[in-house]
């Protein structure tokens, strides 16, 4: 057993997270993609990280204060990396900056959006359109009623969940209790360099771009918890 694996198991409960829940919403978007598989992309998991190993630097856009940064720094990391990772919500401070917006569409080799569907469907429908990221769509117990949206997406999809099953025939399981530690583990996995904006797990006021409930403060102490482990692992993450 993995150690992500352990503190999900350890904490699945006092968040209050369903595995009954969690495995219904990972069957009906295995199910979901199965079927738009017939017309339109669909990539499992293993391929983005083949793709982001290949850039070997990745700047990650996490939603949060430290966005406000970007419109300064945004030239120096895009130089040093050639893939960009969207965590959810991120979108919405790109689609309220169209040059910086534009300015990514023309350096980044490919992006890659990582979401559980809760960030603004303006926002999101806009920002997929100009930078035609593959979307790595989580399911959860929390998003089944949201999950449809994958059919009618023209973006290459992904599909993953937080049910360690072997059965699906495309949805792949990928721990984490937020979008955002979930996008690190991807490039964990892939073995590149995460430069990560918007979030600092060492900088409280940057832990999140909406109010902090309790959950969400248990989800996030969580996530840093799993961080440390990725860095221990080896790991290659670095906060601006």
């Amino acid at each position: 057993m993995t150690i992500e694996h352990v503190i999900i198991a350890e904490h699945r409960t006092s968040i209050g997270l369903s595995f009954k829940h969690d495995l219904s919403s990972a069957e009906k978007l295995d199910q979901l993609l199965a079927t738009r598989a017939t017309d339109l992309p669909v990539v499992r998991l293993q391929d983005i990280v083949e793709r982001l190993a290949k850039a070997r630097n990745v700047l990650v856009l996490m939603p949060g204060p430290g966005l406000a940064r970007l419109s300064n720094i945004v030239r120096i990391l895009s130089d040093c990396a050639r893939g960009l990772v969207i965590v959810d919500s991120a979108v919405d401070y790109l689609h309220r900056h169209s040059d910086i917006l534009q300015y990514l569409k023309d350096t980044v080799d490919f992006s890659i959006l990582v979401t559980d569907l809760d960030s603004s469907p303006t926002a999101f429908r806009d920002v997929s359109r100009v930078l035609d990221p593959v979307i790595v769509v989580h399911a959860h117990g929390g998003n089944e009623d949201r999950l449809d949206i994958v059919l009618e997406l023209e973006n290459t999809v992904c599909g993953t969940c937080q049910v360690d099953v072997q059965y699906f025939r495309y949805v792949s399981y990928c721990p984490g209790f937020t979008d955002g530690d979930r996008a690190l583990y991807m490039t964990h996995l892939a073995g590149c360099r995460a430069l990560v904006l918007g979030w600092n797990p060492d900088v409280e006021q940057c832990l999140a771009s909406k109010p902090i409930t309790r959950i969400k403060k248990l989800k996030l102490s969580m996530a840093k918890e799993i961080l440390q482990e990725l860095r221990w692992l080896g790991g290659f993450f670095l906060f601006f």
